[in-house]
């Protein structure tokens, strides 16, 4: 079997052949291949500096380069919907941390990847462990620095959750200069023995207690053969075309989670594709579950809470208006029009009315 196939329509990939064979393939003829062969050779672990990224032994293949933030910092707030996945984000570098660690493998092309202030150009058949708390890319954007003129990449993600034991999730991205897409699916395997081997291999990397290079090597080996071997047995969920499984009932609906995950992101473009991909739904399922669950659109919804958030901000004084619309993700002309329909007055007369309360 080859290589995936992708051909380009608008903006958007198409795939040929059965994705379950493909995951299959990847996992057992280059993921697992690499990682015995290589292991820690074609291994980088992010540090929250380009310094200490760099102390670790690298492979002579992966490159590194400054890249500073330009955008604010913005810490998630606890509420009602809170998404403690979520640490803090910067929207404009399209950036966030978050309490899991993130495990990706370059299957193709050399992934350009942006690490709080620096940039780790990761090339094929190596990968790269994002560890809990350390700036990496929220995934809007392609995996390829600028200029992006002829570059390209397929870069394989396994994220894991805050709790140890409860699940895994692989997916694929594909960047081709300044397109990027998901690949639609990700193989969910609620499996505790396979989550808590991914988050041993995470630990021994970070505490590097002694001989951790062999404990990291043996696990992270035994963690992909066990999820080989689920795949195989058809014991995984792929949330980008099924249901929820039963087995999964006592973790959040998917539509509690889109809700969540709008809350912590509004400052960010979001679509129904982004937001479906977050929560490993399909499109169609997630357009008829979320107005049947809210009685409203994915668009009137979204417009209701950024207007109420933007309300929230206006109260304290030191946030601009201009800075609230970045906050809330509208343009300025298209917040004023917006809030004014909303409320029967603009955000500055909203501000004042406050004040005189």
């Amino acid at each position: 079997m080859g290589a995936i196939r992708l051909t380009m329509n608008k903006s958007t990939f198409t795939r040929d052949g059965a994705f379950d064979e493909e995951v299959i393939f990847c996992l057992e003829s280059q993921m697992i291949p690499s990682w015995e062969r290589y292991g820690m050779g074609h291994l980088a672990v992010s540090a929250q500096t380009l310094g200490e990224f760099n102390v670790q032994t690298l492979s002579e293949q992966i490159s590194t380069w400054k890249k500073k933030r330009t955008g604010k910092k913005v810490a998630s707030r606890s509420g009602r919907r809170s998404n403690d996945r979520v640490i803090a984000q910067w929207p404009q570098d399209d950036l966030h941390t978050v309490r899991f660690p993130v495990l990706i493998f370059v299957r193709s092309g050399q992934a350009e990847i942006p690490l709080g202030d620096y940039v780790v150009q990761c090339p094929q058949g190596h990968f790269l462990l994002m560890t809990t708390g350390v700036p990496m890319p929220a995934g809007r954007l392609p995996h390829l620095d600028m200029p992006r003129e002829g570059k390209k990449c397929e870069v394989w993600w396994f994220h894991g959750s805050s709790n140890d034991d409860e699940y895994v999730a692989l997916s694929v991205c594909y960047s081709v200069e300044n397109k990027h897409s998901s690949g639609g699916h990700y193989y969910i395997v609620e499996n505790p023995r396979v989550a808590q081997l991914f988050h041993f291999f995470n630990e021994e990397m970070q505490e590097r207690p002694e001989d951790y290079k062999k404990t990291a090597f043996a696990s992270l080996q035994m963690f992909l053969l066990l999820f080989l071997r689920d795949i195989k047995k058809g014991r995984f969920y792929d949330r980008g075309i099924d249901t929820l499984p039963k087995s999964a009932r006592s973790s959040p609906a998917p539509i509690e989670m889109a809700l969540t995950y709008i809350d912590r992101n509004l400052n960010q473009s979001l679509t129904i594709d982004v937001v479906a991909q977050a929560v490993f739904m399909a499109r169609t399922n997630f357009v008829t579950q979320f107005r049947q669950q809210t009685g409203k659109t994915f668009n009137q919804y979204l417009t209701e809470r950024r207007l109420e958030e933007a309300r929230h901000w206006l109260l304290n004084d030191a946030w601009s208006v201009q800075d609230i619309c970045i906050l809330v993700g509208l343009k300025s002309s298209q917040f004023y029009d917006l809030f004014q329909r909303r409320f029967g007055m603009t955000p500055l007369e909203f501000r004042r009315k406050q004040k005189d309360v």
